[in-house]
């Protein structure tokens, strides 16, 4: 890739090669035939194909608390309701770490200055919690 020859590789996300080879700019997703309908996914940054065939079944990340726990903290569930972070940041982070960011301090500054270049999203998440508090 670094030479400009084309490369095949198996990845997944969040992923650091997301965050080193972007897709849709660097490189293609490459669909797998199938009939299975639950691998075929619409919107799919960089597929060949729309809706792109996966090849698997993907899955969510998603956060999960103890139902009697969220029962008592509505402010916590409705962060956790309301939490979202794009495919892409994830990558970018994961890329982060790649590149030798990954001491616990590195991690938790990666996170700091997501906060502060996603403020407006924060901000909104903590408004919700707070009128679930209230």
């Amino acid at each position: 890739f670094k030479k400009g020859e084309n490369i095949i590789y198996y990845t997944w996300t969040p992923n650091w090669t997301v965050g080193a080879l972007v897709p849709g700019t660097d490189v293609v997703w490459v669909d797998t035939p199938t009939d299975n309908p639950a691998m075929i996914v619409p919107g799919v940054e960089g597929c060949v194909s729309n809706p792109c065939a996966m090849g698997f079944v993907p899955a969510d990340i998603r956060i999960t608390a103890n139902k009697e726990f969220v029962a008592y903290n509505p402010v916590v569930a409705a962060v956790m309701e309301n939490f979202t972070v794009p495919l892409a940041d994830m990558g970018a982070q994961n890329m982060k770490m790649f590149d030798g960011e990954d001491s616990q301090e590195d991690i938790e500054r990666h996170a700091l200055e997501w906060i502060a270049e996603n403020r407006d999203l924060v901000d909104r998440w903590l408004s919700r919690a707070r009128i679930a508090g209230s």
